[in-house]
């Protein structure tokens, strides 16, 4: 058991206990703050002359409305020329240091904080002042991921390191712009940049600079560049993020969120200037400006925005942070559209009370002198001292040579204040506090210039921690040396007991109720009140219950130790005939149980229907199943598959091959049908899937392909008539020639030419064919034809007519001797071929 007690108090009882502090230091601006302010009145419109010739430095004038003193305190030949060292950073970034005694102008040139004389120029960096201590600074850099604090030396204004914080996950991390700051006890401060691991997203990091701890550190989900600012509130409670985009998205507007970047508020869907201060409630609040009227919107709830209606502002100053209730305007207005409303380029501080029923309670300063143009640097961008009694801004006082600088002068504009007024001191030690046990507590006093408390410290503020109720006394003093005491109460409450129990082991998948037993009202990290919850976590978890009593808590802690199961295999489903057996094996480790009994981690079965099986492993207290099913079956069809036997064939023959033994059938080549012919030109096997009633089998067949011999009958031949020749074949291993011979070699003797034709055969008794001519040379014989002399015969007579000149003869009435009788009618003409045989005789 994890035992962690957070003595935290109530947020709703620490609102209230501010509240009430500030209702107290509300009563009474001059007798609190031992300060003076301009008359409360409303606004009207006054008569405005800027001044003729530039004012001198360090020579003071009255503002001709308001009769308050106006101080140059830049100048070119001291500062540099026309360099940003002229003017201050921005309205939401404080000049002063805190007790006022020292003003910084845009992070190089240090002067006094009451004489405005120019003390150094060291170009010290961009400096945040401390809201505590005078000397202290603040710095990072834009591309940095460090913050460093620095102590200012009062003789030579030069900077010592004192402190370093590097975030080495960052690229970035920084405090950026002028728009941001810092709690105003100086422990918290907002960080944002981005991550080495994430791109360009932004990262916030809350940074607790007393405990040097990161309190929060969160991406928020969107780029870097959709970021105008991010700032602490001056309580240290709340963080505001004003994106660049307009409207009301996760990621669009200004939003409220708490420390740990919870959303609490989306205050507006513009992005508008202003500033985070309190209330005349003491509620923290964000005012801003709009075309025609300031408003405010506290921090957190649901509390209706005001509108300070007939004040206008440009610019907006909360860094009053000893002078709550009030908002510091300035209206820097545009020199090319004059308005008809009082506020017109004017610096004033607007009472900010929720009760304003129409007329705007306000301090009016002064003019601020400034013809614009729509110049940024020549903007007033006025800022308030600590206490609210002077402002410092910008302006070229409408001055022709001023006006083209490209940054103008810083002024201070300041209500007198006058001694004779404060001859009574009113220390006030601030509301009774109420902290839990071992808590601490900040006390501040106010109405005096120095201050001493029963603790022996003699600084404004201490930090105190009683073990038991105490009471707390101040002494405070005025310049003049009158002296005022105040007490104030802290009282210390126990915290509640709380017990989240023992720590509990769980399988995987299981369900465990965690019991709280303790005093006051439970919360766990479910989010679950009552003392009893049942959880169900997929991991190791831890949880926690928090008990209150209405102001302090504790908390306790208790942790569920998931334990994986571990997987387990029965195998695939198994099919069997009616009366076979099977084995079934299980893969895993531990303590194995079948569904038949047994233990073993493979078991023979022998169903008699189709039966599903369970088994069940044990591995340190955690159970693992898993089932496998064997299905029988009862009618058994036997499919013998026979794809027939074997085939040879020839290169280019096609065979049929059949198959028998189902009903339905699947070639490897994808026929569906029993027989099937194929052409293959090498040797291939064919399977062959038999099927019927959900049975199969399978056979093969192989096709035997042989290759093909090359016939080759030899050349052609030529002879002469008579003479013979051989021919020889080749290509294969038997022969069959046209004249019926079946030798390889043959002899012929043509009397004229002559194809012959062989066919080759392999041992694959597979043929080719080939043809050779052997041509016949004939010899040339002249042929003299003779049918001898004309005859004439008279009719009825006969005549024999002799050929010669021939061998052979073809008369015209058919007659083929050489001779022939004719006994003709009429006169006759008849014509005889005579023919001679030639050859050639061999001799030996």
């Amino acid at each position: 058991m994890n035992l962690t007690k957070s003595r935290v108090s109530s947020k709703i009882e620490a609102l209230h206990i501010i509240i009430r502090l500030f209702l107290f230091i509300m009563l009474s601006n001059s007798a609190v703050y031992a300060q003076q302010y301009p008359k409360e009145t409303v606004m009207s419109k006054v008569n405005y002359t800027p001044p003729k010739s530039l004012p001198t430095y360090l020579e003071p004038f009255q503002d001709e409305n308001f009769n308050n003193t106006i101080t140059r305190i830049s100048d070119l030949s001291l500062f540099g020329g026309d360099v940003i060292g002229l003017v201050h950073s921005y309205s939401k970034r404080q000049a002063w240091n805190s007790d006022q005694s020292l003003i910084s102008l845009s992070s190089s040139n240090i002067l006094d904080g009451k004489t405005y004389k120019l003390l150094s120029n060291n170009n010290i960096g961009n400096l945040g002042w401390s809201n505590t201590n005078p000397l202290i600074n603040y710095g990072t850099s834009v591309r940095s991921n460090f913050l460093k604090i620095y102590k200012l030396d009062p003789i030579s204004f030069k900077n010592n390191l004192i402190f370093t914080k590097t975030f080495s996950n960052y690229n970035v991390l920084s405090h950026w712009t002028s728009e941001t700051n810092l709690s105003t006890d100086d422990r918290y401060i907002s960080l944002y940049g981005t991550r080495q691991s994430s791109g360009t997203d932004c990262w916030v990091v809350i940074y607790d600079i007393k405990n040097d701890l990161i309190v929060t550190e969160t991406n928020i989900g969107t780029p870097l560049s959709n970021i105008n600012w991010i700032s602490m509130s001056q309580s240290g409670d709340y963080v505001l993020i004003q994106y660049n985009t307009r409207g009301g998205g996760k990621f669009e507007g200004t939003k409220s969120y708490d420390k740990k970047l919870n959303l609490l508020r989306h205050l507006t869907d513009i992005n508008p200037h202003g500033d985070i201060g309190f209330d005349q409630n003491g509620k923290e609040v964000w005012v801003s400006n709009d075309d025609n009227y300031i408003r405010s919107i506290t921090l957190e709830g649901n509390d209706k925005e005001i509108q300070y209606s007939y004040v206008s502002g440009g610019h907006v100053s909360c860094r009053n942070i000893n002078r709550p209730g009030w908002a510091y305007i300035n209206d820097h207005g545009d020199i090319s559209q004059p308005q008809d409303y009082a506020a017109f380029r004017e610096i004033f501080a607007v009472k900010l009370d929720e009760k304003v029923t129409g007329k705007v309670i306000v301090n009016r300063f002064s003019k601020t002198y400034a013809k614009t143009n729509k110049k940024y640097y020549h903007e007033p961008h006025a800022s308030v001292s600590p206490d609210g009694t002077k402002l410092v801004f910008k302006s070229n006082m409408e001055i022709d040579e001023v006006e083209v600088q490209k940054h103008p002068f810083a002024w201070v504009v300041e209500f007198s204040q006058d001694s004779d007024v404060a001859v009574n001191i009113e220390v006030n030690a601030g509301e009774d506090q109420t902290i839990c046990k071992d808590d601490e507590v900040t006390l501040k006093a106010t109405g005096a210039s120095t201050y001493e408390w029963s603790t022996g410290e003699k600084t404004q503020s201490i930090t105190v921690s009683p073990n038991s109720t105490t009471t707390y006394t101040v002494t405070g003093k005025d310049d003049s040396g009158n002296s005022d005491t105040d007490e104030v109460k802290v009282t210390v409450q126990d915290l509640p007991t709380i017990d989240a129990g023992d720590d509990v082991e769980v399988c995987e998948d299981s369900s465990v109720q965690l019991t709280a037993s303790g005093s006051g009202d439970f919360k766990w990290s479910t989010g679950e009140t009552a003392k009893t919850i049942t959880v169900k976590p997929d991991k190791t978890t831890t949880y926690t219950v928090t008990a209150s009593n209405g102001t302090c808590s504790s908390s306790d802690e208790v942790t569920v130790t998931v334990s994986p199961r571990q997987t387990i295999n029965a195998g695939s489903d198994k099919t069997i005939d009616l009366g076979e057996s099977t084995t079934l094996s299980v893969s895993g480790t531990g303590s194995i149980k079948w569904s038949t009994g047994e233990s073993t981690p493979d078991i023979t079965v022998s169903p008699e229907q189709t039966t599903t099986y369970t088994v069940t492993v044990s591995q340190n207290g955690c159970e693992s199943q898993d089932q496998v099913t064997v299905t029988v079956n009862a009618n058994k069809v036997e499919v013998i598959a026979d794809a027939g036997d074997n085939q040879t064939i020839c290169e280019g023959e096609t065979v049929t091959l059949t198959a028998s033994g189902g009903t339905s059938y699947k070639w490897s080549n994808g026929s569906t049908s029993s027989s099937i012919s194929v052409s293959p030109n090498t040797t291939t096997t064919y399977s062959v899937e038999v099927s019927e009633d959900g049975v199969s089998d399978t056979a093969e067949v192989t096709v035997n392909v042989n290759a093909l011999p090359v016939a080759n009958a030899g050349a052609n031949k030529t002879i002469d008539q008579g003479e013979s020749i051989t021919l020889s074949a080749s290509g294969g291993t038997r022969y069959i020639w046209n004249t019926g011979e079946t030798t390889q070699n043959i002899t012929v003797s043509p009397n004229q030419t002559k194809i012959y034709t062989v066919e080759v055969f392999n041992e694959g008794d597979c043929s080719d064919s080939d043809q050779v001519t052997v041509t016949v040379n004939i010899p040339q014989i002249i042929v003299n034809a003779d049918a001898g002399d004309n005859q004439t015969i008279c009719e009825g007579e006969t005549v024999t007519l002799t050929a010669s000149g021939g061998t052979s003869y073809k008369w015209s009435n058919g007659a083929t001797s050489s001779s022939i009788s004719v006994s003709p009618n009429t006169t006759t003409t008849y014509s005889v071929e005579v023919s001679k045989t030639a050859y050639r005789i061999l001799q030996k």
